[in-house]
């Protein structure tokens, strides 16, 4: 049988023969005729798989899941993450062969400007959802070398940014929407997209500095060390935006945490501080100018450059594997993997966080709920509406995808369930949670480790119905079969992704506005796609 690549729905595989019906997809699964009083898993319209898939519930129905992927052609994204802007996704990554030496602006085709344009490595980029054609490529900052992307977008549609210089004395840089883009300088003519990192510059450079004052840039955590430097020091960056920067009077509080690998306390260290528009906020940023929403700036923030006593410590004896994420009533809770007691501990702020003194020490308590042996690398975390926290990570002891939730963050009911167990799941985990009607489903987009280097390596999964507390159910039994009360399915990428290298990041996760699960990841260039409806 063919099945033609331009097929547009999906659905139940029907076969006619002399347009006489087959009987599988109509027939009663559990009809016994002639093998009535038989083993149940004999009857003629069951097809169990015990032995391969160890799922006792296949049958003789066949349901063909189409996808539609897309590629961006962006080659080089590392440290991908994305989000949808209606049904647009909207990637940050780090390009490391820069951009076109064009002119900079915010339209389709523009360029990183004149002025260095191999440096411009931390890239933000829009694609249109049907075509997958750019809309806007923004090149965010300079410099010589980089290491790490996060991006979130506030509820006024401005995009923050956060990645890492990773040469000589540079230092980690927070961008507000657009900066090296914004900047030009004279040398016997103008050099455009003049932007850069607070480190090591080239000779004769005359542009704009993250660490200078009133521009989009704030210069942060330096990458040296006592003696010389530590590439890559910073690991695991993450970022978490609520409140919107862009309406007049109001205000963004930007939440930021990273593993710092030079701390012998194995520290996970945290910032919050404000952006806001006429809200009183001391420090100016960019005035003026075209931002990526197509108005002006008029921005301040209550952060300043080098201000290293806004650097709080969150969590010690912790690691690269962690996330972060911010209850309803402002509560910032943390859940991150111990190496050394090897499991997951849950931290939580004592009080609400609001950005409003980003020097103030906060004050955290260890959630004394116990999480299980192994599990833990590749976790990721999401809050839902009503604050409960749900949680997927690795299960190393078992080589499975784990899913655990709780009804809030101060509970110690924990509920732990293996989602798929189908050879070695659950790397690069993201797990969100889509809310319909009071119905909470979890979905976790993951990577099979197993089938690396091939192009079924990235999964979805999610439960068949909404869960509820006290009743989660496992998507395997405690003997590794398929329960059927989560569905798990392979994505079909269009190239090999690249799990295999440290700089993929995760598994992009996010719902278009059909409530439908698109996937991003990094493959030969970055890809996208969602499922089609029937």
């Amino acid at each position: 049988m063919t099945v033609s690549n331009t097929i547009t729905s999906s659905g139940y595989l029907e076969v006619f023969t002399n347009s006489v019906r087959a009987l599988n997809n109509v027939n009663n699964n559990d009809a016994a005729g002639s093998y009535t009083g038989k083993d149940p898993m004999q009857l003629p319209n069951l097809e169990p798989d015990m032995v391969v898939r160890k799922n006792p519930n296949l049958t003789d129905d066949r349901y063909i899941r189409v996808f539609d992927m897309k590629d961006t052609g962006v080659k080089n994204g590392y440290y991908a993450e994305m989000l949808l802007d209606g049904d647009d996704p909207v990637f940050a990554y780090l390009n490391l062969s820069g951009g076109p030496g064009t002119i900079p602006g915010i339209a389709a085709g523009t360029g990183a400007g004149n002025y260095q344009p191999a440096n411009a490595m931390p890239q933000r980029a829009k694609f249109d959802a049907d075509t997958a054609a750019e809309i806007t490529t923004e090149y965010l900052i300079k410099g010589l070398a980089w290491d790490q992307m996060a991006m979130a977008r506030d509820e006024g549609g401005r995009f923050h940014h956060a990645s890492a210089g990773n040469y000589a004395g540079d230092r980690m840089a927070y961008v507000y929407d657009r900066y090296a883009e914004l900047y030009r300088f004279y040398d016997g003519g103008w050099l455009y997209g003049s932007g850069w990192v607070d480190g090591t510059e080239y000779v004769d450079y005359n542009g704009s500095r993250a660490d200078d004052g009133n521009n989009n840039a704030i210069s942060m955590d330096s990458n040296s060390t006592t003696p010389g430097l530590l590439v890559g020091r910073y690991q695991g960056l993450k970022m978490q935006v609520t409140g919107d920067s862009r309406t007049d009077g109001s205000y963004a509080t930007v939440y930021m945490a990273y593993y710092d690998d030079n701390t012998a306390g194995k520290n996970i260290l945290f910032r919050n501080f404000r952006v806001g528009r006429n809200v009183g906020l001391a420090n100016g940023l960019y005035s003026g100018g075209t931002s990526s929403t197509g108005d002006g700036y008029a921005q301040t923030t209550n952060i300043g450059d080098r201000e290293d006593d806004t650097r709080l410590t969150a969590a010690t004896s912790a690691s690269k594997h962690f996330d972060f994420g911010v209850t309803s009533t402002g509560r910032v809770v943390m859940v991150y993997y111990d190496e050394s007691n090897s499991r997951l501990y849950l931290r939580y702020s004592n009080t609400t966080v609001t950005g409003a003194n980003p020097t103030t020490a906060i004050a955290w308590t260890t959630s004394t709920v116990t999480f299980p042996f192994y599990v833990g690398n590749y976790v990721s975390m999401d809050i839902d509406s009503g604050d409960g926290i749900h949680i997927s990570a690795y299960d190393a002891a078992d080589g499975d995808l784990a899913y655990m939730y709780l009804p809030s963050y101060s509970s110690t009911a924990l509920e732990h369930v293996s989602v798929d167990a189908a050879f070695s799941v659950g790397y690069w985990t993201k797990i969100k949670v889509l809310e319909d009607a009071g119905t909470i489903t979890p979905y976790i987009a993951y990577y099979n480790s197993t089938e690396n280097g091939q192009r079924d390596t990235i999964k979805l999964a999610y439960t068949k119905s909404g869960i509820t507390a006290g009743s989660i159910p496992g998507g395997v039994d405690s003997s590794g079969y398929t329960t059927g009360d989560w569905e798990y399915l392979n994505v079909p990428a269009i190239t090999p992704p690249q799990g295999g290298d440290n700089r993929f990041k995760q598994v992009n996760l996010d719902f278009d506005t059909s409530n439908r699960p698109v996937v991003g990841y990094l493959g030969t260039n970055l890809e996208f796609g969602t499922w089609v409806d029937e």
